[in-house]
């Protein structure tokens, strides 16, 4: 009889074992599928619709990030006009908050010679549900000037132009600046700095100060 019993339990001993659950159907398909899939469009400008040949590039870059190092990045043939769909994927793994990213967007034409860039500051939503993105570009100005010199208040500030980027230099620190949009004159945004340049002068936003700004003659650098 006890000889039984002991049959028995180890019968539904190895019955709990076999019936045992299996990971939920959720992170399975998460752990198989890492990527995550950012989907949109490129759009010109106003005035701007005869490009049909070039190249994009698409980097997918942290918000916040002094000197951010993108995540995810492609280049896609153009073909065509405008609007222009892209398919951009990244590693969901390396997304910690979804909502504090941007795409930069940079179209070349047949040459080489970049012509647009997005708005430095276009965030994007990596969520699961998030709306497709869609990008209008910013034309840049032929003839910047590669480098220039503000007086901010008795602070001398170095500018480097190398489009769509700018170098902004104060106190022996460099700040990272992209093309940002405006609605008169030009407009740099950064991690912690902004700047607005137009034909009387410039404002610089540094952290917490802000300053007004006048540019150094050459003859006085």
């Amino acid at each position: 009889m006890r000889a039984s019993a002991k049959v028995l339990l180890l019968a539904i001993a190895l019955g709990g074992c076999a019936a045992a659950p299996s990971p939920p159907a959720a992170d399975a398909a998460r752990e198989a599928e890492p990527t995550g899939v950012l989907r949109g469009q490129v759009v010109l400008p106003a005035g701007h619709t005869a490009v049909t040949a070039g190249r994009l590039q698409l980097q997918l870059l942290p918000r916040f990030a002094p000197s951010p190092a993108p995540i995810a990045e492609a280049r896609l043939e153009l073909e065509g006009p405008p609007p222009w769909p892209f398919r951009l994927a990244f590693p969901r793994r390396a997304v910690q908050d979804p909502t504090l990213y941007r795409l930069e967007v940079a179209l070349f034409d047949t040459e080489g010679h970049l012509r647009f860039v997005s708005d430095g500051e276009h965030p994007v939503n990596l969520g699961a549900e998030a709306e497709p993105a869609r990008v209008e570009l910013i034309a840049l100005d032929p003839g910047q000037p590669e480098i220039g010199e503000l007086d901010c208040e008795g602070k001398i500030v170095t500018l480097r132009f190398g489009e769509p980027d700018l170098e902004l230099s104060l106190d022996a620190r460099s700040h990272r600046l992209r093309r940002a949009r405006a609605a008169l004159g030009r407009r740099y945004l950064g991690a912690d700095a902004e700047l607005w340049l137009d034909a009387d002068g410039a404002l610089l936003q540094l952290g917490a100060d802000r300053f007004s700004c006048v540019a150094v003659p050459p003859a006085a650098r």
